[in-house]
């Protein structure tokens, strides 16, 4: 078993045949390793002009109450000028207005571009929807429902036809078995190194998710 973090998410990699409270116990066990870790790192803040999903750019403007306002091209945070941009309470209602930005954009794009993969790729899946999740990038069930995670947006297309391919794959093989994986290189010769290359994308995001 194996214990790390991605920014202020816990990640335990074990075997496929251990249950997931081993996991949870395995965690817990390492706790005071866990924390030392959250200390070491520093806090990231929502900063000006910070790239929100594929269109939008983050921005502070001065006014008399603390409120948010997304437009078509930018996600602006109203700022009282007795509160700093490091305020907690700023932070909070930044990391909230970004999660409906990414929400309103994933909606908007997300299953189009399932829709699209599904039929060049000759699969099939009974629904989409789009939510905020922390640990994982989309997820398949036994009856072909798809969810993805709104933070896809944050990442390059890509890497977010990756996480597509990867859920329509698990409507033909829903384990991550040798042949789920054929199905996804049959498709993506390259799936290795745009999975490495998503985990460092959810690196710079884990702040947001938090």
């Amino acid at each position: 078993m194996n214990l790390r973090m991605a920014g202020a998410i816990v990640k335990v990699s074990q075997p496929l045949w251990l249950p997931y409270a081993a996991g949870v116990q395995f965690a817990q066990s390492n706790r005071n390793w866990i924390e030392q870790q959250r200390v070491k790192r520093p806090v990231q803040l929502i900063d000006e002009a910070m790239q929100v999903g594929k269109s939008r750019i983050l921005r502070y403007e001065p006014d008399a109450t603390l409120r948010t306002r997304i437009t078509a091209n930018e996600l602006i945070i109203y700022l009282p000028a007795h509160l700093s941009i490091n305020s907690p309470e700023v932070q909070k209602i930044a990391k909230t207005a970004i999660k409906r930005a990414l929400k309103k954009e994933a909606d908007a794009q997300l299953p189009e571009r399932l829709a699209y993969c599904a039929s060049k790729y000759g699969f099939s899946y009974t629904s989409v929807r789009c939510k905020s999740m922390r640990s994982r990038w989309g997820s398949c069930n036994n009856n072909q429902e798809i969810t993805l995670n709104i933070f896809l947006m944050m990442a390059p297309w890509e890497l977010i036809d990756y996480v597509l391919i990867h859920e329509l794959a698990h409507t033909k093989h829903l384990h991550h078995g040798a042949d789920f994986w054929d199905e996804v290189a049959r498709i993506m010769p390259d799936y290795k190194q745009r999975r490495k290359a998503l985990k460092d994308v959810q690196n710079t995001i884990a702040h947001l998710q938090a």
